[in-house]
């Protein structure tokens, strides 16, 4: 007995194989295929939302530290601005300590010239009164007359000058 297929028969059987066939495809294939991708694309969703808040970390990073650098350069100014104030006053400290000594040494020195000038006066003076003591020897040695007295007091008294 031999079975006759017709084609129409034969038709249906291949509609029925594969409907059959792309269910069981879609069972044990395409279903996982469809989640693994829906978890992937999920995945992916993820990863760009977690690149997206790591790039808005390093955003509002960046701003924190310009504005660190900010203050640091505000800070580093305001040092530097000490530093020259502090440095001027050292040196405006500096110029007065020198003059106070050169004050200092000048009325020092004044001091030493006005008691060098007292004691060569007081030398001249005892000097002077020795010319005049020797002097007086002499004219008391001698008998003179008012007109001898006088030229020998002038003499003296030119003698007196060029000392």
């Amino acid at each position: 007995m031999e079975v006759k297929i017709t084609p129409t028969a034969l038709l249906v059987v291949q509609i029925i194989s594969f409907v059959l066939g792309m269910t069981m495809i879609w069972f044990i294939y395409l279903k996982g295929l469809f989640k693994h991708m829906k978890d992937r694309a999920a995945g992916i969703q993820k990863s760009l939302d977690d690149a997206a808040a790591a790039q808005a970390r390093a955003e509002a990073q960046n701003a924190e530290n310009a504005r660190q650098l900010a203050g640091f350069q505000a800070q580093s100014k305001q040092i530097l601005d000490e530093a020259r104030a502090e440095g001027a006053k050292l040196k405006d400290d500096m110029l007065a300590q020198a003059r106070k000594e050169q004050e200092a040494l000048v009325a020092q020195t004044r001091q030493q010239v006005s008691q060098e000038t007292q004691d060569a006066l007081r030398q001249v003076q005892s000097q002077a009164a020795a010319l005049v003591v020797a002097a007086t020897r002499k004219l008391l040695e001698k008998d003179l007359d008012s007109k001898t007295q006088e030229e020998l007091a002038a003499r003296f008294i030119k003698e007196l000058e060029k000392v």
